[in-house]
Parts: structure tokens; C-alpha cells; sequence
């Protein structure tokens, strides 16, 4: 049977297409497919590196229904082998859905056409065999058959909106220079991330676990207040005294300027601050909270749990264990605050302001407020402006002679500190990573870039400068 020309209509720009007259069809998995068979031999030949590619292998023999055996050869490393076994073996469930599996097929192909593949092709199960020669004799057993339908497509489904998104769950970090610019990320992260669950109050929420945001040039005497923030400098200015000062609000429990300098008639802020200016490199300055005794059964217990202190001169950290952080409508005043304490603290002490660090354990933004935050991602996107890698920097030179690729790292400061070599991008980029020379995702994929386009000048002996586009006619 004649084939559409444009077949396969999927992943054809990483097949290996043959003759779409022949009756094989040839999955090898996770092993490199250049390696088996001439291309008279097969109709197409791919990887199928997991479960989900099962439709796609479906849409390709139901359009060229010459394809009577499917060959399934090479290291099953992801068990999508075993996917598609059980696919020939036990077809679909009514959710289309492979049974045995937890992987579906698109729902746009009907299970009629499904039952066609799996009564008219036969599946050869060769996997864990990576020598061509036994492929190709096991496929020359095999008797030639007419096609079994007529070529059939289907629609693509649509793309679904994703609720939440996979993530590393737990150890998120936002590090950004002013407190409004982090808290954009966060919202981000949260809205994106998190998991929707029940909370202790009213609202449901959605939840990352332990994201860490580090604010590192945040000014209060000139104080970074954009207009996206859910208040202003009156807020925050009334927000001070609740830390700053040992006295109660009425109506409220208690305040953290209680708990910090006021718990039991310790002054736990004095304490810290003694303790440095006896033992600068004390790691005992810390304040807390929490009273086991009242605590554990209390209904209203405090959020910020610990405040540590430490001095790396010439500058002075602050971090705060938070264990359930509104990251919507409480996290911004808590840094300001937070930043004020720290300022305090700095200051008696003769160091300078470093990093601002808050651990929020149960990171999270109400449903109350879920349409508010999607406002604020959607209108103001996080800041891009360029921010340079405390680990340092990289300068890429090309070795003709020898046909290697040089990196030279240099701190900030511009001191070269060491030197990566080889002879191919993929050689430097593992070498780079496993040095953890690389703090930053944006200056990872930048220095892939750069890698990826410094061998191609040195492969195609043209001029390669860094951070410029390849001029293929600029010879060497």
C-alpha cells in the first residue's frame, strides 16, 4: 500500500525512516538506533524512551497499516518496554488507561482501531538484544503480509491546563536582592508548585515545603515599595513596633517584640547582641519563641519559631525559621520586619548588613487569595534583570591544535581560580557540574550555550567570541 509521503507525522525529524512499504517496524527503546539494520529493511526505526510514547507508536502503524510486526529490541532502562507489552498483552481499560500500567493513550484514538494494532501487528519482544545482525535475522524469518486496514489519523488531544506542577517538593529557594522582587517569585512558586491541602483555618491553601528566601540589598532608609505590593510604607512603619518594642497590642495575644525581648523577662535580642560583641564568631546568638509548656496546646501558637544570628565579617546574617508563613498577604511585612531586627542588630554591633534569610517550612497562599496572586503573576513578572553568579564567571578559549575546548573560571573579583579541558561541550558541561561551579539555572543554560557554539567554531573551523552569534563565513 502507497504511504502519504509526509509519514511518519510525528517525531519524523528523529526517526529513521526506511521503506513504508516494508512490514517492520523497529522500537529499540533506550539503545542507540543508528546501530541495527539497513534502511530497506524496516519502515521506521526510533527510541521510545517512556510509556508515554505509546501513543505516538499507535498514530504511526494506524497510518501505515503496512506495518504488520513490531520489533521491540535494546535496554528497557525506563520500563516503557514493559508498557508496551502490556499493551499487546492486556489492551486498555474503559479510562484508556493500560491495563496493569499507570499510563494512558490518547483518548482521541478510538479502542476499535487500538484492537486493530493489537490483532493485526505482532509484537516481537526482543528487548535486552542490542546486536543488529540477530535483529536483522529474526526479521528475515518473518513472512511478508498484506497492510491490514486502510491509513487511518486521529485528533492530537488538547493540552490540558496543569494545576500543579511537578517539583523538587521540598527546598525551593528565591534569592533576590530586594524583598517585592522575591516576593513575586515566591507567589510564583507557590501558585505553580504548590499542593492543594486543608488548613487549620477557614481556607483551603496551596503549600510548598521549606522554601528559603534570601534577600540580600534590601535598604529600609530607601525602601523598595512597588506599587504591586499589598501595602505601603504606612503599613510597614506601623508594622515596626510589633517587633521593635516589648509592648502588647490590645486585642492580640501577644507580638514577636514580645517573645524577643520580653519572654519571661529575658531580653533575647540584648542576649544575641551581647554574645557577638563577647564571641564574634559565637554560634549561640539565638532567640526563640516557642514555650513547650503552653504551646503544645495552645490554639494560636507563634509562626516564627527562631532567629539566629551569625557575623561573616565584615557582614552580619540573619535567618528565621518560620514554621506557616502566608507568603501572600504576611511574608512581605515579616521580612520588612525581619530586616528592621537585623538592622538593629548590625548596628550595635559595628558590622555591616548581609543576607536576610527566612526558612517558611509551611510556605503557603490561602484560596481567599488564590485570584489575587494570579493577578499579580500574570501583570507583573518577576524581575530579569542580569545578576551575577556569586561562584564566579567563565571564559571559553578553542585549542586548534589540539582540538579542545578551554574554560577558565574566575571569581568575582576576576582571579582565575581553575581550568576545565575537552574535546567536546558534553565533556566540559559534566567536569563543570560536578566542580558545583554553577549557582544559578539562568547561567547554567547560558554556559551550555557558549559550550554548544565553541565547538561547533572548533569543528567548523570558523571564529567563535563569546557572548556573539557564529559567523559560518568567518574562516579560521
Amino acid at each position: 500500500m502507497k504511504v502519504d509521503d509526509k509519514w511518519p507525522f510525528h517525531f519524523s525529524d528523529i526517526l529513521l525512516k526506511g521503506n513504508p512499504e516494508s512490514n517492520i517496524a523497529v522500537c529499540t527503546l533506550w539503545t542507540l538506533k543508528e546501530k541495527f539494520l539497513p534502511l530497506e529493511d524496516f519502515a521506521l526505526i526510533g527510541n521510545m524512551y517512556y510509556g508515554e510514547g505509546v501513543s505516538y507508536l499507535l498514530r504511526g502503524i494506524l497510518s501505515n497499516p503496512n506495518i504488520r510486526y513490531l520489533v521491540l529490541c535494546g535496554v528497557d532502562i525506563s520500563k516503557s518496554g514493559e508498557v508496551l507489552v502490556s499493551l499487546f498483552k492486556n489492551g486498555i481499560d474503559d479510562n484508556h488507561m493500560i491495563v496493569g500500567t499507570d499510563v494512558g493513550v490518547h483518548k482521541e484514538i478510538p479502542r476499535e482501531a487500538i484492537e486493530d494494532v493489537r490483532k493485526h501487528v505482532s509484537l516481537v519482544d526482543m528487548r535486552g538484544v542490542l546486536e543488529g545482525e540477530k535483529v536483522a535475522s529474526k526479521i528475515r524469518e518473518l513472512p511478508h503480509m498484506d497492510a491490514f486496514a486502510g491509513p487511518r489519523t486521529f485528533p492530537m488531544p488538547e493540552m490540558k491546563k496543569v494545576d500543579t506542577f511537578p517539583s523538587e517538593e521540598t527546598g525551593f529557594v528565591v534569592r533576590e536582592g530586594k524583598i517585592a522582587d522575591a516576593w513575586l517569585r515566591i507567589v510564583r512558586n507557590v501558585m505553580k508548585f504548590g499542593k492543594v491541602k486543608k488548613s487549620q483555618q477557614a481556607s483551603d491553601m496551596r503549600e510548598v515545603v521549606n522554601l528559603v528566601s534570601v534577600i540580600e540589598d534590601e535598604n529600609l532608609s530607601e525602601p523598595y515599595l512597588p506599587k504591586f505590593l499589598p501595602f505601603g510604607l504606612r503599613e510597614i512603619e506601623n508594622y515596626y513596633p510589633q517587633i521593635m518594642t516589648p509592648k502588647g497590642i490590645p486585642g492580640t495575644k501577644y507580638t514577636y517584640g514580645q517573645k524577643l525581648r520580653d519572654f519571661h523577662g529575658v531580653n533575647q535580642v540584648e542576649y544575641i547582641i551581647e554574645d557577638l560583641k563577647r564571641t564574634s564568631y559565637s554560634r549561640r546568638a539565638v532567640a526563640v519563641t516557642w514555650n513547650p509548656e503552653t504551646d503544645t496546646r495552645n490554639d494560636n501558637p507563634p509562626c516564627w519559631i527562631v532567629v539566629q544570628c551569625i557575623i561573616q565579617d565584615p557582614y552580619l546574617y540573619l535567618t528565621c525559621y518560620i514554621r506557616t508563613n502566608d507568603m501572600f498577604a504576611a511574608w512581605p511585612l515579616n521580612a520588612f520586619g525581619l530586616r528592621k531586627l537585623q538592622q538593629e542588630i548590625a548596628a550595635s554591633l559595628g558590622v555591616k548588613l548581609g543576607p536576610l534569610i527566612i526558612v517558611s517550612c509551611s510556605a503557603h497562599i490561602y484560596s481567599h487569595d488564590w485570584s489575587k496572586a494570579d493577578e499579580v503573576i500574570e501583570k507583573h513578572a518577576p524581575s530579569k534583570k542580569f545578576v551575577a553568579d556569586p561562584r564566579g564567571n567563565f571564559v571559553i578559549k578553542l585549542d586548534r591544535e589540539k582540538q579542545e575546548l578551554i574554560v577558565a573560571h574566575y571569581s568575582p573579583e576576576q582571579k582565575q581560580m581553575q581550568e576545565f579541558s575537552g574535546k567536546t561541550s558534553v565533556d566540559l558541561y559534566r567536569k563543570i557540574l560536578d566542580a558545583d561551579a554553577i549557582s544559578m539555572p539562568g547561567h547554567m543554560m547560558d554556559l551550555g550555550c557558549e559550550l554548544q557554539k565553541a565547538e561547533i567554531a572548533l569543528r567548523q573551523g570558523i571564529a567563535y567570541e563569546q557572548d556573539k552569534p557564529l559567523d559560518f563565513g568567518k574562516k579560521v
